[in-house]
């Protein structure tokens, strides 16, 4: 069943996130718009908030109060309601994830590294150790471990509290932990 077909003038929508009661989705589109959809009735709720260029990548909250969403040149943390203050930071390296823990934080899936902001919108951590283009980025819940893996088929585990990685998966290989 369809329940939104994209508004953007390009009909291309390249990021989505549900809300954590899957009453709502967000979606980015290539047009810069990030916007919320009811999911039963199909209609449009707010636009939250815009960019200059085609969003990449989006993440909400637990609880939906803050929605990261990246474009092509620029980070946006903020509420996840239109007219909400934003911290917005320009990026010179594509963003392919986002993903918020449980202590409000917001990975950000960048170039070959990984960057934290705190709940704040500050930069607290900066992880690298990966040996190509990191495509994902997701937490464990409540132990504030976070997960990473790139294009070369490395996953690595952050415990971020200790800011080095613990250890390395290459999938591409025989798989093991290094």
């Amino acid at each position: 069943e369809i329940i939104v077909e994209s508004p953007a003038p390009t009909g291309a929508i390249d990021a989505v996130a549900y809300t954590s009661g899957g009453d709502s989705v967000a979606l980015g589109s290539r047009d810069g718009s990030v916007q919320l959809w009811a999911c039963q009735s199909g209609r449009l709720t707010s636009e939250v908030r815009r960019h200059q260029r085609g969003v990449t990548a989006l993440a909400l909250s637990a609880g939906d109060s803050s929605l990261a969403s990246a474009s092509e040149d620029e980070l946006a943390l903020g509420g996840a309601e239109a007219g909400v203050r934003e911290k917005r930071y320009a990026v010179d390296r594509p963003i392919a994830a986002l993903a918020f823990g449980s202590r409000m934080q917001c990975a950000v899936a960048i170039g070959k590294d990984v960057e934290v902001y705190d709940e704040h919108g500050e930069l607290s951590h900066r992880l690298s150790g990966h040996i190509d283009r990191v495509t994902c980025v997701a937490w464990r819940p409540l132990t504030g471990e976070l997960v990473s893996g790139d294009a070369g088929g490395r996953l690595c585990l952050w415990p971020i509290e200790a800011r080095r990685r613990r250890g390395s998966l290459h999938t591409a290989r025989e798989p093991r932990w290094s």
